[in-house]
């Protein structure tokens, strides 16, 4: 009889707790969806600290680092949900979000295919399907994704940017204007359309400058809608060769740009002295144990130096793979330290095995983008940044440090919407300051590691290309080939803004067009001496 009473007992008390874990859950997803990840992290918490299978904790505790954009702890909570439950689209596609964002887009295809066999009718799984393939460079791929996404949800506007951006930089032009025109009709000076209308030169013809004009002064711009439209009439002007209007107009986009976007110089400065400290003192340490670096090769810079040109040179080598604007290295980083100024903790911290760990993660995941190519190219212009930490981790990678003249370099970048990451440009002085600081880093790592680093001349490299060719082949040990010098039939495609370049013949016209400009980058030549 007592073992009947402790065994009711007993069920009652996992009836309690199983209603207060429901209870808990609940105000988890209540706190979740309010934006309070901060509580809802702490409601999981408490249920996982009881019932380290409860399926929505796990899930929840994904979702919110995926939120948080703290992707790889979202990996291992989501990764026990999908053990739970593997026939959830839901944590299928939180796991491709949070495999891509670290680096993996091998594995992020993997899940997402997985959420679209499950539910095969949801537009947004086939979005990301899309931005998937568009990492991995099947842009073919990536057009049918989002051509299915666009069939479930006919005015899914991401869809239709993403497609009519795809379609923009494998050259189908007319069909990506006509489906941004069609984006203006429901979202009038949207800026992904204005932005990619104006790339395309729509705006250079009739009187639709004249329209954008009316729509500055008169219609009720969103205050990116209002940068799209300055931009748009900055290149219209600048392409009329009314340089004064035209910066008139750059300069007001860029004010509005700042108050989106900021960058502190200090910060970057501190970060700077960091890394000298760190590599100025540090002792030899062994190689990492079978690991073979010598495919690798990094091309580094400043934004809009010369980067991507050079990339598309070397990828039209047969033994060479062009793996693009990759931030792999730091997504490899992240694993330990999240954020961008946790680098420079990660260097502080890290052990022998965490290095190792890093390097590894790296080799096998960039790997896979091409397994049969002899070298693989990570063009990330912020890897001069890491020149020490890949000296550190792949002794034997080869890296290429482009750069062009400093009011070339500035102007282009000032000139330049950028996704994301490059804050300083769109303020004269701070783009002086970062600049400045880019140049004495290099001089530290030239110093640090002679002769390591392949430094290549950007203005040489337009008005000697043969010759510069020749020493950069030789650099890389790499024989000669044609297809080098007719980068510009490469059908690669480039997805930054240096797309429509790389795809033309070298020519030396751009080489001092910033000089249409003198007077008003007056004060960027002083900040830069």
């Amino acid at each position: 009889m007592l073992s009947v009473y402790r065994s009711l007992q007993e069920r009652k008390r996992s009836i309690d707790m199983s209603e207060r874990f429901a209870r808990l859950l609940e105000k988890a997803k209540k706190h979740y969806f309010d934006g309070n990840y901060q509580k809802a992290s702490s409601s999981c918490r408490k249920i996982l600290s009881k019932n380290p299978r409860s399926y929505g904790a796990l899930l929840l505790t994904g979702l919110i680092a995926n939120g948080e954009s703290d992707y790889w702890k979202a990996v291992e909570p989501l990764r026990k949900a999908y053990k739970i439950r593997s026939d959830s689209d839901l944590v299928c596609s939180s796991l491709a979000i949070a495999y891509l964002k670290t680096g993996d887009c091998f594995t992020a295809l993997q899940y997402c295919l997985e959420a679209i066999e499950i539910n095969p009718d949801l537009a947004n799984h086939r979005r990301n399907l899309a931005v998937i393939y568009e990492h991995l460079g099947n842009w073919e791929k990536a057009i049918e994704s989002y051509e299915s996404a666009l069939s479930l949800s006919s005015y899914d506007l991401d869809c239709m940017r993403g497609l009519g951006n795809a379609l923009r930089l494998i050259g189908e032009i007319d069909s990506s204007r006509d489906l941004f025109l069609k984006i203006l009709q429901q979202s009038p000076f949207g800026p992904v359309a204005v932005e990619s209308l104006s790339s395309i030169g729509y705006y250079d013809k009739g009187d639709r400058v004249e329209k954008l004009e009316e729509a500055l002064k008169k219609a009720r711009l969103s205050k990116d809608a209002e940068i799209a439209v300055n931009y748009a009439l900055f290149s219209v002007y600048q392409k009329k060769s009314e340089y004064q209007k035209a910066f008139a107009y750059l300069l007001s986009a860029n004010r509005k740009m700042r108050e989106l976007v900021d960058f502190d110089s200090r910060v970057h400065e501190r970060e700077i002295a960091n890394l000298k400290r760190y590599f100025g003192s540090l002792p030899d340490r062994k190689d990492i144990d079978g690991l073979n670096s010598k495919r690798l090769i990094f091309v580094v810079g400043m934004p809009r130096s010369g980067t991507s040109l050079v990339e598309q040179i070397v990828d039209s080598h047969s033994e060479v793979y062009g793996a693009g604007e990759l931030d792999l290295l730091m997504q490899s980083v992240a694993r330990y330290e999240s954020t961008e100024e946790g680098y420079s903790t990660f260097l502080q911290t890290a052990t022998h095995e965490h290095f190792g760990s890093v390097a590894k993660y790296y080799v096998r995941t960039i790997a896979k983008f091409s397994p049969e190519s002899r070298y693989v190219v990570d063009k990330n212009p912020r890897n001069y940044l890491r020149v020490g930490l890949i000296r550190l981790l792949f002794p034997e990678a080869k890296i290429v440090h482009v750069q062009r003249n400093p009011m070339a370099t500035c102007f282009s970048c000032y000139q330049t919407k950028f996704a994301g990451a490059y804050g300083f440009s769109y303020d004269l002085e701070k783009l002086a300051c970062y600049y400045r600081s880019y140049k004495d880093l290099m001089n530290f790592w030239n110093e640090k590691f002679p002769g390591q680093i392949y430094h290549l001349d950007y203005e040489s490299l337009v008005l000697n290309f043969d010759r510069e060719l020749k020493s950069l082949l030789a650099y890389l040990d790499l024989r000669y080939e044609e297809s080098c010098s007719k980068f510009h039939q490469n059908t690669r495609v480039v997805n930054t803004a240096s797309n429509d370049q790389v795809k033309e013949q070298l020519y030396n016209s751009s080489l001092e067009s910033w000089k249409n400009y003198a007077a008003e980058l007056d004060p960027l030549a002083h900040a830069l001496l």
